[in-house]
């Protein structure tokens, strides 16, 4: 078993014990400042100070050095190191931004201190109000947000609504049976188209090589018997089955495919093909003149377009009514308004 011997060492004057008798330094830094002393170089000088970031005493050889260990340093020398727990008001030392100590129950305590707090502070949510509204394509009543603007009930009546709104033909007044489908005329009529009396076939199609789906000729489609172009409405009364083929060669024509037995073809249809009256007022409201159609206008005066006078005064163009320095409207029933 080695001994231990009490040795004072011969540059500091320090005892430490040792195994070796013949050591003579008690560490290395006094046997590298002994070897600067016999070769004649200033011998390093140990500066004894108090760490700024965890507040223990340490030795260093650099003037500058403030701090004990490179983990104190990350906190600037504001931070002492120094806390109080929240819970139990223990004085504890940390590295870090902790404000308990170690203890479990200190930890567990403040965990739910801060779901308490949050809790209290979380904003409330606002009360939902509904209130029912009647959709304004179907009509049908449903209950929506208070805060919203909408006006229709689902997405289907909102595009039918747009699309309708895109077809130019079809007037903004005029009402439009919206659920009106092919397979439901389809079923209402049989199958048979009125042109031609014959069996209508949903499996009249082929394919191309792109792989668009293509129309035979018995393929069923919606006919309008009063075209929409001439003043038709879009309505169960004057839409009948016709196939493909017949609804192609019929387009836009009323005879001899109308039969005079349907009242309904001359009762409903509209006089967007004839020549309306126009009145021409001044912004001040003064009547000038009283047009027999759009097209008189145009030929009078080549600089205004009779296509945008018609749109002002259906209202597509301008609120107002105004075009060209002057107030544009039909005549109703041959007298100005």
């Amino acid at each position: 078993m080695s001994k231990n011997y009490e040795i004072s060492c011969e540059y500091c004057g320090k005892d430490f014990v040792a195994h070796n008798i013949r050591r003579t330094f008690c560490c290395n830094r006094c046997r590298d400042n002994a070897s600067k002393v016999r070769r004649g170089i200033e011998p390093t000088v140990i500066h004894k100070r108090i760490c700024l970031g965890c507040g223990k005493e340490f030795e260093t050889q650099f003037s500058r050095k403030v701090y004990c260990k490179k983990d104190c340093g990350k906190y600037g020398m504001t931070h002492t190191g120094e806390r109080e727990c929240i819970i139990c008001g223990k004085i504890f030392f940390t590295r870090h931004n902790a404000k308990t100590c170690g203890n479990i129950e200190c930890k567990k305590a403040a965990k739910k201190l801060r779901s308490q707090n949050w809790a209290k502070s979380k904003p409330k949510p606002k009360l939902i109000t509904y209130e029912t509204r009647g959709c304004k394509e179907c009509g049908e009543i449903f209950s929506i947000d208070k805060r919203l603007n909408n006006v229709y009930c689902s997405a289907d009546c909102r595009r039918k609504a747009e699309n309708r709104k895109k077809d130019k033909r079809i007037p903004r007044e005029q009402i439009v049976d919206t659920d009106i489908s092919l397979k439901r005329l389809f079923k209402r009529d049989n199958g048979i188209c009125w042109i031609c009396g014959e069996k209508c076939d949903f499996d009249s199609t082929s394919v191309s090589e792109k792989g668009n789906v293509i129309c035979g000729d018995l393929y069923p489609e919606i006919e309008h018997v009063v075209p929409i172009s001439r003043g038709g409405l879009h309505s169960w009364e004057n839409v009948r089955l016709a196939h493909h083929k017949c609804n192609a060669q019929k387009g836009a024509d009323m005879y001899p495919y109308v039969p005079l037995d349907l009242e309904f073809a001359y009762k409903e249809k509209r006089t967007g093909t004839q020549p309306k009256k126009t009145a021409q007022y001044t912004l001040e409201g003064e009547l000038v003149r009283i047009w027999e159609s759009t097209a008189a206008i145009e030929r009078e005066h080549k600089e205004w377009k009779c296509k945008h006078i018609q749109n002002v005064c259906r209202g597509d163009k301008s609120r107002t009514g105004n075009a060209y320095g002057y107030h544009w409207e039909y005549v109703k029933d041959d007298k100005c308004e």
